[in-house]
């Protein structure tokens, strides 16, 4: 009867480290399936979105206070390791950015700030938070309450233009209606499962303004 219990607690050992491991490659196999840069990112100052491409990096900032209105883009590359990102941010300043050891972490440094900065990843569970990929743009959406704000980047880095939008959310979370910089208007409506969504936009508020698709489906 001992004998018979000492080998049932070896089985259930084994049985125990082996769950144990296959949740660990599980979890190893998970983290390398997506670019280590690509999620969102906290600091004191700033919240950020960041897409990584192989080598390239494009990303989106906005200040971590109530104005949400000082919001950019970043571009940048990844070293050769895939720890550090050199590049530049919209208002005309060099950044470093360096990947902690736990790819949950990073520090970094730009134009006009001597200190690092420490960013951690952060998770958000509200309907619009994500970055969204249209025909010629990608964008960083935040939500909190009603409130829905982000900026966008254009998949053109050369010739394409950047900005920001505000708009509101609907009590149902379907609709979000808002403004864009460079002055326009737009209405998005979401699908059920929340992963697209078809919109309209004009450019200008005069009369002459002319109506067209802003289209995106989330792709983080």
């Amino acid at each position: 009867m001992k004998l018979t219990n000492f080998f049932g607690c070896l089985l259930l050992i084994a049985c125990i480290y082996t769950c144990f491991a296959v949740a660990e490659e599980a979890l190893e196999t998970k983290a390398d399936a997506k670019d280590p840069w690509t999620g969102t990112w906290q600091s004191d100052r700033y919240t950020e979105k960041y897409i990584q491409n192989g080598t390239v990096l494009t990303g989106q900032y906005i200040l971590t206070s109530s104005d949400k209105s000082d919001a950019g883009s970043i571009k940048g590359r990844v070293s050769e390791d895939g720890k550090t990102v050199t590049g530049t941010w919209e208002e005309a300043g060099d950044l470093t950015l360096v990947l902690g050891d736990d790819n949950r972490t990073l520090s970094g440094t730009r134009a006009y700030q001597i200190d690092n900065e420490i960013y951690s990843a952060i998770y958000h569970d509200q309907i619009m938070d994500g970055i969204w990929n249209s025909e010629n743009h990608t964008m960083s959406l935040y939500q909190e309450n009603s409130a829905v704000y982000g900026s966008y980047v254009s998949l053109n880095l050369l010739t394409g233009e950047s900005g920001y939008i505000t708009g509101t959310i609907s009590e149902d979370g379907k609709k979000i209606n808002g403004t864009f910089v460079e002055s326009g208007n737009f209405s998005f409506t979401l699908s059920e499962d929340q992963t697209f969504f078809n919109g309209t936009f004009t450019y200008g508020n005069g009369k002459s303004k002319e109506l067209d698709t802003w289209n995106a489906v989330r792709i983080g």
